[in-house]
């Protein structure tokens, strides 16, 4: 019996996506736990993980047959996998990750998504070792690779890869290739994220920053994460990027005009007596505004890049002085008028 487990549950059908919050509910095992390695604790098997996925199909009412439900869950089990499909039912082992890659473990995490998304798709049956279904038991960088030793994981997350037999196969299953570009897409960028919080390209210096059609800033090299910052930090953000010789504190009034343009195509719509009191502010050398403007900025890079790999984006300059993004001159892209 597990008694009031907490697990994480991802409720999605092909054409879009819906996380739901964690549920929480008492279920009756119909199977004994196994002691597979008194040291792991005592793990769940194959049966009770997907009759959990069962038993919320039951209780929740409203999912469809087709609809994918994923259990995520730091109990172990009893094979040991890193994650495995019965159906349209996924369980995703979420502990011990750190055993492995030296990534924080939302990358593998995703990656196991995504790759079991796209394996039920085939229909193709897994039921563990000595009939694998459509892994592979020889570790080659594919999104299929069995993995026996664990520790072989790293590459298929470094590679971000799906062999060319797998591909036939996707096709011989009539997978929709937006399904499979998709899914590639997306091992791609959380390859990249891997890798950049790994630190790998420290020795290369930074990588550029982009401004997409939205007016989000995003960093194209590390996985195209996003800076995730309110309109008027953004507006200034996107305003150094602009400037990449820095803007002198003391002169910004100056730029009272381009400011409020800049701020008209981000915001969309809105008042613009709010607009122009909101300017007004940045710019007052006897306002606050501006200077705790940079240092959430700051903050939120450190937070999305982590602190040392965020140096080189951050905001630098000291009061009443040139203000500037340390990013190396013409490292900026598509900064639109």
């Amino acid at each position: 019996m597990i008694d009031e487990e907490t697990y994480n549950d991802l409720n999605q059908g092909w054409g879009g996506r819906n996380f739901r919050e964690p549920v929480h509910f008492a279920y009756q095992s119909p199977v004994e736990k196994i002691m597979y390695d008194p040291e792991r604790g005592y793990p769940l098997s194959w049966r009770e993980l997907f009759n959990v996925c069962t038993y919320y199909r039951q209780t929740t009412g409203s999912i469809l047959p087709t609809d994918v439900v994923m259990l995520l869950t730091n109990r172990p089990n009893a094979l040991n996998w890193f994650s495995a499909y019965e159906g349209h039912d996924v369980f995703i082992h979420t502990a011990d990750w750190a055993q492995f890659i030296p990534a924080p473990p939302v990358y593998p995490i995703a990656y196991q998504v995504l790759a079991n998304l796209l394996r039920l798709h085939t229909g193709l049956p897994i039921t563990g070792k000595g009939s694998v279904g459509p892994l592979h038991e020889q570790t080659i960088g594919c999104m299929n690779d069995l993995c026996l030793h664990k520790s072989q994981v790293a590459l298929k997350l470094r590679t971000g890869d799906i062999c060319d037999t797998c591909l036939t196969q996707l096709k011989v299953h009539e997978v929709p290739d937006w399904l499979v570009d998709t899914i590639l897409s997306g091992f791609e960028r959380l390859r990249k994220q891997m890798l950049f919080r790994q630190g790998f390209r420290q020795a290369q210096g930074p990588g550029p920053v982009r401004v997409n059609e939205h007016y989000q800033i995003t960093f194209p090299e590390q996985g195209n994460l996003v800076l995730s910052i309110p309109t008027l930090q953004r507006l200034l953000y996107l305003f150094l990027l602009k400037h990449p010789q820095g803007v002198d504190r003391q002169h910004l009034p100056d730029y009272k005009s381009e400011l409020l343009n800049l701020y008209g195509l981000i915001s969309g719509s809105g008042s613009r007596d709010v607009m122009v009191d909101n300017v007004n502010r940045l710019t007052n050398r006897l306002d606050n505004s501006f200077v705790e403007k940079v240092s959430k900025i700051n903050a939120q890079l450190n937070k999305t890049l982590g602190e040392s790999l965020a140096k080189p984006y951050r905001i630098v300059g000291k009061r009443g002085g040139i203000y500037r993004i340390t990013l190396p001159i013409g490292s900026e892209e598509s900064i639109r008028e």
